[in-house]
């Protein structure tokens, strides 16, 4: 956790995601599952699984192009018929800008690194994209400061995304990040969206595919 969680910034400073069914909230599981990881070499997968969030069960597949991006698929399945809200919670650093799906942080110069970098937060498409200003990390008392004091100021940045829809039991939402960062003076322009149900192309600084299937089906 860098110490996010350990020096005093509390369980506010993680990335998660809000699920509320028919206006409610339901009961948040305190604990998540692995369910699988490889290490194919250049790329790596894991997936972990919340169940019971509020309604719904959260699968967290996390694809790591090992140098280059994250891709994050957070895929919710609702046990019941109903009308739901989803709001997919990032915290990030650094001066914030939203331009239409793709949020972007720029993070001052790491102690091993020349020159600025822009990380981006790229969306497939979802509703409504906002940023909010939050969580001071409390520099002065020297917590925080020693894991992010390199790259940005003591503020974090919330960034929301927010999904509203009806769903019957058994459909399952998607929501779709690319996770990359540039030199500013390499600027790269980010691709990424959704080519078929639960397939989607990206490209920057890395280029390929990956979808997802439920269970017992294949991808065509």
């Amino acid at each position: 956790d860098s110490g996010v969680l350990t020096e005093g910034a509390g369980p506010r400073a993680a990335n998660t995601i809000c699920v509320t069914a028919n206006g409610e909230s339901g009961a948040t599981p305190t604990a998540a599952s692995l369910e699988w990881r490889a290490d194919m070499g250049r790329l790596a997968h894991t997936r972990t699984v919340a169940r019971n969030h509020a309604g719904s069960d959260w699968a967290r597949h996390l694809f790591w192009v090992k140098g280059d991006a994250f891709l994050v698929l957070d895929v919710l399945c609702a046990h019941r018929s109903g009308d739901y809200a989803f709001r997919c919670q990032w915290r990030a650093l650094g001066e914030v800008e939203a331009l239409g799906r793709d949020t972007r942080l720029r993070l001052d110069p790491s102690p091993w690194e020349e020159g600025s970098r822009t990380a981006h937060i790229l969306s497939a498409g979802t509703e409504e994209v906002s940023v909010f200003r939050d969580l001071p990390l409390g520099f002065e008392d020297g917590g925080p400061a020693q894991a992010f004091s390199p790259y940005a100021g003591p503020v974090l940045n919330q960034i929301h995304q927010v999904t509203r829809i009806h769903m019957d039991e058994g459909d399952w939402v998607v929501f779709a990040n690319l996770l990359y960062s540039e030199r500013e003076s390499k600027p790269a322009e980010g691709m990424f969206l959704e080519v078929q149900d639960g397939v989607f192309a990206f490209a920057a600084p890395v280029s390929g595919y990956a979808g997802l299937a439920q269970e017992g089906e294949t991808i065509e």
